[in-house]
């Protein structure tokens, strides 16, 4: 069974902003452990003894850059429903 386009859209808008509150909370944990690893010096025991806070810091860089593209996604959904011109793709997420 194929949904319509519209149903696809809000479907997608939906996930969207389900992926924008999950990801929220990654960024948001992670940056607190970062930071936490940067304000305790945290390194990883071995012979140079690196500081982790560097690496820590990638997963919330990440996850905020993936809510930054949810929310371009979800701009660009709700603008072509509103509008009715959709987008002409094999699938959705083409």
């Amino acid at each position: 069974m194929r949904f319509s386009t519209r149903t696809q859209y809000i479907l997608a808008i939906i996930g969207y902003v389900l992926g924008i509150f999950f990801f929220t909370l990654v960024a948001y944990k992670g940056f607190e452990h970062a930071r936490n690893a940067f304000i305790w010096g945290e390194f990883a025991y071995g012979e140079r003894g690196l500081y982790t806070w560097p690496a820590k810091s990638l997963v919330p860089l990440g996850a905020g850059l993936l809510c930054i593209q949810l929310l371009i996604g979800i701009v660009e959904r709700m603008r072509e429903l509103i509008t009715g011109k959709f987008t002409v793709r094999e699938g959705l997420f083409d």
